[in-house]
């Protein structure tokens, strides 16, 4: 049994054996020195095109049948790739200051099954940048260029600089904003007793609109002739009570008179 059993284990060893010894392994997208040389030949057409102004003939160059590289099978995964091409190329030449095209012969490749990518040396008057190239496909299929981006070579210093300078601009865009939020919130209850102030002047003009001092004259002129009235018949009454007086008792007639008459006011009691 034993036996048996030590057969069928070698067998499926080396059925196994043979299976991996029967695989293939992949090829890889291209050769690492054709990788190269694609490479510094994209980015020499590139940067010739930028430097003389006819960025415009990069696409044509990759999707049109005669173009210098889709007539050997290289072209772009999308229209997109140009354009993030040309304004990175640009945007590094703003540092590197001209790149002579005719300079770029240095590249290095790293292939695998899948992709190839591929950086190209570039030497500008003031610094140095790297073009970094990105293929995928195959010799079968086609290749592709599924990314090309430039980058400058700063140094540990400048790269320290820039990160301050990015911390000081952000740093102070915060405290702006914080001190704008502060000097609107202590001008707030300025604003409001402003408003309340016109508020309050309005309601009391509107006040002063609606009460009339009209009917006061009258009441005011009305007064002394209620009191000459009063005066008249205080008066009749005086004189009718003396005439009564002089018939009761025999006196002449007209032995007295009505000089003037004084109204009395008492003290309020408390």
């Amino acid at each position: 049994m034993k036996k048996i059993i030590a057969i069928i284990l070698a067998a499926l060893c080396l059925t196994s054996l043979c299976a991996c010894g029967n695989e293939v392994e992949k090829e890889p997208v291209m050769q690492e020195e054709t990788a190269e040389k694609v490479g510094i030949a994209i980015a020499q057409y590139l940067v010739g095109l930028v430097e003389t102004g006819q960025e415009d003939q990069f696409k044509p160059q990759f999707y049109s049948a005669g173009g210098t590289f889709s007539s050997i099978g290289i072209t772009l995964t999308g229209p997109d790739i140009a354009d993030s091409a040309i304004d990175s190329l640009k945007t590094a030449l703003e540092d590197t200051g001209e790149i002579s095209f005719g300079d770029i012969s240095t590249a290095e490749a790293n292939v695998t099954s899948e992709e190839a990518d591929i950086t190209v040396a570039l030497s500008g008057e003031r610094k140095d940048a790297n073009m970094l190239i990105s293929i995928e496909g195959n010799q079968y299929e086609g290749f592709r260029v599924s990314n090309i981006a430039t980058n400058v070579d700063y140094t540990m210093g400048e790269k320290m600089t820039k990160a301050f300078l990015n911390l000081v601009l952000g740093m102070g865009m915060a405290f702006s904003v914080l001190i704008l939020i502060s000097i609107v919130i202590s001008f707030l209850p300025k604003i409001d007793a402003l408003i309340s102030g016109r508020g309050k002047k309005k309601e009391g003009a509107d006040a002063g609109k609606t009460v009339s001092p009209a009917p006061a004259a009258p009441a005011v002129a009305a007064a002394p002739a209620a009191a000459n009235a009063d005066d008249g018949v205080i008066s009749a009454v005086i004189a009718a009570a003396i005439a009564q007086y002089e018939s009761e008792t025999g006196a002449s007639a007209g032995g007295y008179y009505v000089r003037s008459i004084r109204r009395i006011e008492r003290a309020k009691r408390r």
